[in-house]
């Protein structure tokens, strides 16, 4: 981790507060992390490759989540304002059996979620195979809004965006 934020620091000249680097996990192509850095550095990181020790690594800015309520794991809202009676926060967000986190489990990914509304649930909780609930009464209000362009906010130099490295 420590070769990963000096590989940032040499290649963007900021401030080492500045970086924050998860755990490097290994995939199928090598390792990976993923490292906050402010917007302006990222931007600057993505243009090309980031030298890590001997290894060129991949650099990508990730795209920006969606709300996940930690509760219900359910998306569009947070805990404090989460109305669903059922409580999955001791769930893993992998196979949905409680006892353990995602990052220690091998079991196959099995999503609560998807297969309390009897939908398939063959994948991990918040995937992109994890359909959102459709109810009448949510497909009619959003029909009933029309929407909004929401402002981007401005870059600024405190700003933080993550940012994932692939080494292979």
């Amino acid at each position: 981790m420590v070769e990963v934020a000096d590989a940032v620091l040499k290649a963007t000249g900021c401030s080492a507060d500045a970086v924050r680097v998860g755990e490097i996990r290994q995939t199928y192509t090598g390792g990976a992390t993923i490292v906050r850095v402010p917007v302006a550095v990222a931007k600057t990181l993505a243009k090309g490759r980031l030298l890590v020790g001997w290894v060129s690594a991949q650099v990508k800015v990730l795209a920006r989540k969606p709300l996940k309520c930690y509760r219900c794991l359910e998306a569009g809202h947070v805990s404090l304002q989460c109305t669903c009676e059922t409580d999955r926060s001791r769930l893993c967000y992998r196979c949905g059996q409680p006892g353990h986190l995602a990052r220690a489990c091998s079991a196959t990914p099995h999503c609560p979620v998807c297969s309390e509304r009897g939908k398939p649930a063959d994948h991990k909780v918040g995937s992109q195979n994890c359909s959102p609930p459709t109810t009448r009464r949510k497909a009619k209000n959003a029909a009933d809004k029309t929407p909004a362009a929401k402002p981007v906010p401005p870059v600024t130099k405190g700003s933080v965006e993550a940012m994932e490295t692939i080494a292979p």
